[in-house]
């Protein structure tokens, strides 16, 4: 676990020297909170009715895009790998090559999220008056967003260990982000969507991914903190079994073909 432990802080280290990457996706974010904060307050001005306050509706915002963009592109590192070559000499190493590369991603996510709460928080309270999180619900948002961001990176993983097979996995992390963004409730609660939909969301790992974590903000208590924690556990240890099959069906066809 050294090992791992040892890459983890190389990452950290290595995100926080190079900061274009956080720049680039604060100012995004920045942006995003902008616009969605005087959308959200037109709607509210014009009489619409809505079941959320236009300054809780940015905050579930901000908690979601929170975990969406602190995601890094493993796919990319994987498919990288196996493009160069350079996935044979890893291999080769008295280390995981799969470990070493979850570590790395996890310490460049861990930091890309301390700096994005800070962006988010001190944004959100700008642009909508009001400061939302609650301190009994701020160490179980931290908390269950850390998970959240876990299954992420695992997901991501997934998809990178596809350029096995495939060339470009770039499609499959699209359709992946998108059904994150519909049946996570990106930018609306799902508590807006149609009950059918809600229906399918539930038994989607987006579920608890995005608005189990984001519901915390608005309608937060412990027993759905409880909740999402108990699915966030389930689809932990399910995504943590499909990497392992993946990943020895993929090292099996490697040998097949004399990698």
């Amino acid at each position: 676990m050294n090992k791992y432990l040892e890459f983890f802080c190389i990452a950290i280290r290595h995100e926080q020297r190079h900061r274009s990457i956080i720049l680039g996706r604060s100012a995004f974010y920045i942006v995003l909170l902008l616009i969605y904060s005087s959308l959200w307050r037109a709607a509210e001005h014009s009489g619409l009715r809505v079941e959320y306050s236009a300054a809780e509706m940015l905050w579930y915002l901000a908690t979601t895009e929170w975990i969406v963009l602190s995601t890094p592109s493993i796919y990319l590192d994987i498919e990288g790998d196996f493009r160069n070559g350079s996935l044979v000499y890893q291999l080769a190493r008295p280390v995981s090559y799969l470990g070493s590369r979850l570590a790395e991603n996890l310490g460049t996510a861990v930091v890309r999220m301390a700096y994005l709460a800070v962006v988010g928080i001190t944004c959100t309270t700008f642009f909508s008056g009001e400061f939302l999180l609650r301190t009994d619900m701020l160490p179980w948002i931290i908390a269950l967003g850390l998970l959240a961001q876990v299954l992420c990176v695992l997901s991501v993983l997934v998809i990178g260990l596809c350029s096995f097979w495939l060339h470009e996995c770039s499609p499959i992390y699209w359709v992946w982000q998108k059904l994150l963004f519909i049946f996570g409730g990106l930018i609306l609660p799902l508590s807006i969507y149609p009950e059918w939909l809600q229906s399918i969301a539930k038994i989607t790992p987006f579920y608890p991914t995005l608005y189990g974590v984001g519901r915390l903000v608005s309608e937060g208590s412990n027993a759905l903190a409880m909740e999402t924690l108990a699915l966030l556990l389930v689809w932990l240890m399910a995504c943590l079994l499909l990497v392992a099959a993946v990943y020895q069906r993929a090292l099996r066809g490697l040998e097949i073909a004399g990698g």
